[in-house]
């Protein structure tokens, strides 16, 4: 029998004015107006400053709002927002 692959890893990248802080293991929640929510588990994170604050490069796995919400109190969840390129 084949052993099925579940879930891809998935590049993102998260600006940020403030310090959050997105650590491995935290909850990533995106609300977009033309996408369609997504909720994402870190699995790696890297910070880099820039002039008007902090962008965070992570590598995401694919989540739901059940797992999401049964999270261990050391797990934030954080709220993002989609934006267009242009």
């Amino acid at each position: 029998m084949k052993a099925v692959c579940c879930d891809k890893l998935k590049k993102l990248y998260v600006d940020s004015r403030n310090d959050i802080d997105i650590k491995t293991d935290d909850f990533i929640v995106a609300i977009g107006k033309t996408k369609s929510n997504s909720v994402y588990h870190v699995v790696e994170s890297k910070k880099k400053e820039r002039v008007n604050g902090f962008r965070y490069y992570v590598k995401v796995l694919a989540s739901d709002l059940i797992t999401c919400m049964k999270r261990d109190s050391y797990q934030a969840l954080i709220p993002i927002q989609w934006y267009s390129r242009n």
